[in-house]
């Protein structure tokens, strides 16, 4: 049965993946043909392409919500960084759930973002989508990462938080 959270990060994922297909035809319809398509790590435009390349990341997180949604229904099929006994089973499926949960949010709230900076940039001339991007993507990525892999590697003795 889903519990509270896990229903609203699936709604706030849902909803992160309908506000890009939203954004990017929104986007799309307004932005010249020729926008960036590449940031560098300070934040700088360092390529750019056509407008059409907007619906990459759409597409590309369509895939990612559905695969993600398929690996929290069979978290069989996932590897895990120890055994699985019949006395763990359950806390590493539930570990591997809940980062799976979180990270289908965080990567498309991650898209939305990029999405919209590219917007930005695009549409003041402005090549620069702030310095504070790529620090924000790692902390939504590699710490829910980091957090469950250590939850898992502790294994279901320790005390539940």
């Amino acid at each position: 049965m889903p519990t509270f959270k896990s229903k609203t990060l699936f709604a706030i994922s849902a909803f992160s993946l309908i506000s890009l297909w939203i954004l990017s035809v929104y986007i799309y319809s307004v932005l010249p043909q020729t926008i960036p398509i590449h940031f560098d790590a300070m934040g700088h435009a360092n390529n750019y392409g056509d407008k059409i390349t907007l619906f990459v990341l759409p597409v590309l997180a369509s895939g990612l919500f559905f695969l993600f949604s398929y690996m929290i229904k069979n978290p069989t099929k996932a590897n895990y960084p120890v055994a699985i006994t019949d006395q763990n089973r359950e806390w590493q499926y539930g570990q591997s759930i809940a980062l799976m949960q979180i990270l289908r949010m965080n990567i498309l709230i991650v898209f939305l973002m990029i999405e919209g900076y590219t917007y930005l940039s695009a549409s003041q001339h402005n090549s620069r989508i702030g310095i504070l991007l790529l620090p924000i993507i790692l902390i939504l990525i590699l710490l829910p990462t980091a957090y469950y892999l250590y939850r898992m590697l502790m294994g279901p003795f320790q005390k539940n938080n």
